[in-house]
């Protein structure tokens, strides 16, 4: 699990950079579940996409930026959700998009709903603080990567 301070960043230009031991996977399937958090109700945009590289001998993309993911975006913390067993095929709870995901910078490709007021990609008002992102991804064998 990596854990980021939830306001890390108001610039939806900016790239934070993680490193998760190969460890923390398995053979096969995994999840890759993030929740982002907004600093304040009132804030004015949100964003969301992810690169998910492994480090073999060459490295690999496993989860290109502009990805397509699910979400949801209801403030609602569903048990589990961050499982592999989860169901997220509802598509009315986790529809899908491609990244970029958020609000507010204007070069999202897909606008998420907020809570707040506006319109879908520029909203107003207070909005909800958590959205949820889900991806599957499969990992042949995670012998052969160092930190991802």
């Amino acid at each position: 699990m990596v854990l980021w301070h939830p306001c890390a960043s108001d610039d939806g230009d900016a790239i934070n950079t993680f490193t998760i031991p190969s460890s923390a996977f398995s053979a096969g399937t995994n999840v890759i579940a993030v929740e982002v958090h907004q600093c304040n109700l009132g804030s004015s945009d949100l964003v969301f996409d992810m690169e998910l590289v492994g480090n073999p001998i060459a490295d690999v993309t496993l989860i290109p930026f502009g990805s397509n993911w699910k979400y949801l975006a209801n403030n609602s913390r569903p048990a589990n959700w961050e499982t592999v067993g989860y169901n997220d095929v509802t598509p009315l709870l986790w529809p899908n998009g491609n990244a970029q995901f958020g609000y507010g910078d204007g070069d999202e490709a897909t606008c998420v709903p907020s809570g707040g007021g506006g319109t879908l990609c520029l909203p107003t008002g207070n909005k909800w603080t958590t959205t949820y992102f889900r991806k599957t991804v499969t990992i042949p064998n995670t012998a052969l990567y160092t930190p991802f």
